[in-house]
């Protein structure tokens, strides 16, 4: 039997080698790693008590994995001063943090998560789907502390577009030991009763007006024998003012013309504001390179989720050129450069033109052609040099208005010589360069970039101290890629391959319009909307060049865009290349038929859809059934602050009603956003409390129901060869150890 099976399996590890298939691994074998969930940060307790059991916790918090050792905290006192050094950073949606823990950990690890709570069932269907995809084993363990609540849930149920709600209030049993139940609204007596005149001995129920403002806090008073409980409970509910518009701004007291048409909150931009709460954002003439990167990542993602609207206002020379905020740069309609020369501002520019031997033939052709239209692609008031050079280096002429010079005289008769030092022109050029008193200061090198070693990056570092930028035209077929992109990389500019004449004129062109700042320009602009109708006149606009595709909705007489409008779905990106304050848009806005078309852009985005909602909290989570007609495939996204920490599919049930379960732990004000086919339709501030103690039913059940992968499949590599090769010799050798039996003779 022996023989035959060793003589059976080297063809199986053979076959399965053949066929590349994984290596199953049971789970048990690989090597644990204990993770807690990210909310136990806040339960100190639990921590170091799960310290003297692991010697070692992996924490998610903040976006990093942090590492608790029993030997690095030997007591309670210890970990409380470890976890407050943690960054202080909202809370993580459970997947997300599992994503980061198992990146941050070997890959053949088995995690055991330990919870200081029973994880909702929809975090336990979460993991059992993440189990499904293929994801590190992961074990659950939850250690509740004793549970012996008192209040179990409470439920308010209103309508987006009513303004009363009904408050519901379940206790446990437990409430039998007090006499009397008192509820408060601003200190106002809503309701007394005994606390066995509760329905059904444990439902408090009772209709509640909600405020302009949406903000419904409850004073909740039990009063018995063994003294008396009191407890505050927040309810926030959409306010019935209009829809909010939120305006980033740092005029904080000038009135815009916005203003006119809908309600605003202005924030600097400094401000820690949720983003999320509101659908339209207005950025009133702030500075790209003034977003920071907070605000930034607030607003792409914003974008990125389609779940808000934004308007930018592009009201001065300040707003930004091109690479101060590339991520910013890629959600606006158009580009920071303008269409035409006219209304830039004068340019102090250095030409490094090579002329060393290597660029003997074609190369010096396209080098002198290059030269001649950047001449042609200048304004007649931006101040030129030319510098050559090859192992030395030559001035052509100083820093002379363009209109003065004479520049195919000059450059033509130039003939290639010698060998190649760009680093000492350059650094030349540069010292001329900033004593020249421009604003805008700009270099162009043209050459192959084949040249002496040198200190680059410190030549590098001074253009940049000097803040001027530097752009490369590398001709020939043959050049030094590397150190003619690094260049401009480092210092704002261009890095162009030229390889024949044809590209140069729409090169030097591009390049004069890239390097620029954004131009206002102080002019008399006739505007024109749709069917080139005249919508009357502004006094200064910044001039930028629209995308590609991206539609234009008025402009002026030279077919600059003032406003364009993109729809992305029901969410729009506005880009505004005025003033809202009618400094120089009054005659603009005085038109009706301009009112009407803001009025109809913003109605789009601001109308209020009519849903009733039921939003229940209850240990740890917070649940929202909403019934309205036509949502399609409903999904809810839960913000705190600019961050989403939840993101869930709602589930359809009776007469048209669906239902999301969302787990929190942290108390404090959310914005959910709902979606309906892929575009969001509605936002709801909410408010988890955390003084709910109660468990759904389904939470157990899903936990008891929850089983981690019992393999992990790995590729073999050349395993199963290796295993081919031992299993043959083994067979081999187990032949030639057993005796064949002798044929008896009859």
């Amino acid at each position: 039997m022996k023989r035959a099976l060793l003589l059976f399996l080297p063809a199986v590890f053979l076959l399965l080698h053949l066929l590349r298939l994984p290596l199953p691994l049971p789970a048990r074998l690989l090597p644990r790693q204990v993770v807690v969930a990210p909310q136990a940060r806040y339960n100190p307790e639990f921590l170091y008590r799960m310290l003297q059991q692991y010697p070692s916790l992996h924490l998610p918090a903040g976006g990093t994995l942090h590492t608790l050792t029993r030997r690095e905290i030997p007591t309670p006192e210890d970990l409380r001063t470890r976890l407050q050094q943690f960054p202080e950073a909202e809370d993580l949606d459970l997947l997300l943090a599992l994503r980061q823990a198992a990146a941050a950990l070997p890959s053949l690890t088995r995690i055991l998560l330990l919870f200081d709570h029973l994880p909702a069932a929809s975090e336990t269907e979460d993991l059992r789907r993440l189990q499904e995809e293929g994801f590190s084993p992961v074990e659950v363990r939850a250690l509740p502390p004793p549970y012996d609540p008192l209040f179990m849930a409470y439920s308010a149920t209103y309508n987006t577009q009513e303004s009363g709600l009904t408050f519901e209030l379940l206790f446990s049993p437990r409430v039998q030991e007090y006499e009397s139940v008192r509820l408060l609204q601003g200190g106002r007596l809503l309701q007394s009763l005994k606390t066995s005149a509760l329905e059904e001995g444990r439902k408090l129920r009772l209709p509640l007006a909600s405020p302009d403002s949406g903000q419904v806090q409850l004073q909740l008073v039990l009063s018995g024998p063994q003294g008396s409980l009191e407890r505050v409970l927040t309810l926030l509910t959409p306010a019935r003012e209009e829809p909010k518009i939120l305006m980033v701004t740092t005029r904080q007291a000038a009135r815009s013309f916005l203003d006119t048409l809908h309600r605003l909150k202005r924030v600097s931009p400094r401000a820690q504001e949720s983003l999320a709460a509101y659908p339209l954002i207005v950025f009133d003439g702030v500075p790209l390179r003034d977003f920071g990167p907070q605000l930034t990542e607030a607003v792409v993602e914003v974008h990125r989720r389609n779940s808000a609207s934004l308007f930018f206002v592009g009201d001065d020379p300040s707003f930004g050129k091109k690479g101060d905020n590339p991520e910013l740069e890629q959600i606006l309609p158009a580009q920071l450069s303008p269409r035409s020369l006219r209304y830039l501002p004068d340019l102090g520019i250095l030409v490094l033109l090579d002329i060393s031997a290597s660029m003997m033939g074609e190369k010096l052709s396209l080098a002198k052609v290059s030269a001649l239209e950047l001449f042609k692609n200048l304004k007649d008031t931006d101040r030129v040099s030319i510098l050559t050079f090859w192992d030395q280096f030559r001035f052509l002429h100083g820093f002379e208005e363009k209109r003065a010079l004479s520049s195919q005289v000059q450059i033509a008769p130039l003939i290639a010589q010698g060998g190649t030092d760009l680093l000492q022109a350059f650094e030349e050029g540069l010292k001329r360069l900033s004593a020249l008193a421009m604003e805008e200061r700009h270099v162009i090198i043209i050459s192959d970039g084949k040249t002496k070693e040198g200190d680059f990056a410190g030549a590098i570092r001074r253009a940049r101290l000097a803040d001027i930028t530097v752009s490369t035209l590398a001709v020939g077929e043959e050049v030094n890629a590397e150190l003619l992109s690094r260049i401009p990389r480092a210092t704002g500019g261009r890095y162009y391959r030229v390889q024949n004449i044809q590209e140069i004129p729409s090169l030097i062109f591009e390049d004069r319009k890239q390097i620029a700042r954004s131009s206002f320009a102080l002019d008399l602009f006739a505007i024109y909307g749709p069917q080139r109708a005249r919508a009357g006149e502004v006094t200064g606009m910044s001039l930028f060049t629209p995308k590609p595709g991206k539609p234009i909705l008025y402009r002026n007489q030279y077919e600059d865009p003032l406003l364009m409008i993109e729809r992305r779905d029901q969410q729009f990106t506005i880009l505004f290349l005025s003033d809202l304050y009618g400094t120089y848009t009054s005659r603009f806005f005085s038109d009706p038929q301009v009112n009407r078309v803001f009025r109809t852009a913003l109605a789009a985005v601001l109308r209020r859809h009519q849903v009733t909602v039921r939003l229940a909290e209850a240990s740890r989570a917070l649940s929202l059934t909403l019934s309205a007609e036509g949502l399609v495939a409903p999904r809810l996204e839960l913000y705190y602050a600019n961050r989403v920490i939840a993101d869930r599919a709602m589930r359809p049930g009776p007469f048209q009603t669906f239902h999301a379960e969302l787990p929190v732990s942290r108390p404090g004000p959310y914005t959910a956003v709902l979606y309906s086919q892929g575009a969001a339709v509605l936002r709801l501030p909410l408010y988890f409390n955390g003084l709910m103690e109660g468990l759904s039913t389904a939470a157990p059940r899903a936990l008891a129901l929850y089983r981690g992968r019992a393999f992990v499949c790995r590729p073999a590599g050349n395993l199963f060869l290796i295993l081919f090769f031992l299993c043959s010799v083994a067979g081999t050798w187990l032949a030639r150890r057993t005796p064949v039996p002798r044929r008896q003779r009859p």
